[in-house]
């Protein structure tokens, strides 16, 4: 039997999942302090329990630093400097960043 209509769905996956982990200034990864944000699968990799609503450390596929710098109006991601207007950037203005930044180095 042919047809344009929509096929058979598949079973459902895991969710993606972010955590968000603070850093203190004197930090290795970001010296004037930031955080570190981990992204991944709900799925149990690593030990961990699937679907559970818990981005476990075993399930974490990538972690991107974000740190303070100097300058209290610039943000820096992942290395990238970039300058914003008013006293700081919004955590949702630097996932949105992290985001632009992801999808151009898979490009």
């Amino acid at each position: 039997m042919g047809g344009c209509g929509p096929g058979i769905h598949g079973a459902s996956g895991h969710s993606a999942l972010m955590k968000v982990v603070e850093l203190a200034a004197g930090n290795e990864a970001c010296p004037l302090g930031g955080a570190l944000v981990h992204s991944g699968i709900d799925d149990g990799a690593g030990g961990g329990v699937a679907d559970d609503g818990t981005l476990d450390d075993g399930e974490i596929r990538s972690t991107t630093p974000l740190c303070a710098v100097a300058h209290e109006a610039e943000l820096e991601v992942g290395g990238a400097s970039c300058a914003q207007s008013g006293a700081g950037a919004s955590p949702l203005l630097a996932l949105a960043g992290l985001a632009m930044l992801r999808r151009r180095r898979q490009r």
